[in-house]
């Protein structure tokens, strides 16, 4: 049986992670946020972005503006935004193998698919896209419904624990990637079904499912 793959896409796809620093520094004054040391950023990295909000003390109702200014910002800089070393590759040869592959990311359609198309990577069959931070989980949902995606073959690709928590609540495997946003270590605590080092083991994960 063939499988559905879903992929996030910044941090798993897209090598956002030294951009989205570079905003964060940008517009953490207009936002009321102070400066991260390095340290801090180290602790945020091992921790879930929901515990990232709290303890930034950033307002929930901030948070949708605060998406769609970051959105912009990367926009305005989507010419520094590259392709994870090798996902390109890996992304191509997947997608014979596939019944449908997908995105479900918190970026905005325009940058994600200028990017597909800027690196000859506009292979996807859909799309989900949302501003709301924390509403993977109803994307997931929403797709799994509108395609009629079997659960039981569907597994979603993404490098944060609120990606694992996501999936689980949805009812599908997930598979967390140790190169974006969360540690390996975080990751690896929160015991998705795989944990992937190298995009070249995704392929390996395929023969399994």
């Amino acid at each position: 049986m063939t499988p559905v793959l879903l992929f996030d896409f910044d941090g798993t796809i897209a090598d956002t992670f030294d951009l989205a620093m570079v905003i964060g520094k940008k517009i953490a004054e207009e936002f009321g946020m102070r400066q991260l040391t390095n340290r801090e950023i180290i602790h945020f990295r091992n921790a879930s972005l929901r515990e990232a909000v709290r303890d930034l003390k950033i307002p929930l109702w901030k948070i949708p503006s605060l998406i769609l200014r970051i959105r912009h910002e990367i926009h305005e800089n989507i010419e520094l935004m590259r392709p994870i070393s090798n996902i390109d590759g890996v992304l191509k040869e997947l997608r014979p193998q596939c019944e449908y592959l997908g995105i479900v990311t918190a970026n905005s359609e325009e940058n994600v698919r200028w990017f597909l198309m800027r690196y000859n990577l506009d292979i996807f069959d859909f799309g989900a896209y949302s501003s709301a931070i924390f509403g993977k989980l109803s994307k997931l949902r929403d797709l799994i419904n509108k395609h009629h995606l079997p659960k039981e073959r569907t597994l979603y690709f993404g490098d944060t624990l609120g990606d694992i928590e996501a999936c689980r609540k949805a009812g599908i495997r997930v598979a967390a990637v140790t190169w974006g946003y969360n540690t390996k270590e975080a990751l690896e605590a929160a015991k998705p079904d795989f944990l992937v080092s190298r995009p070249e083991e995704i392929l390996d994960i395929l023969k399994t499912i």
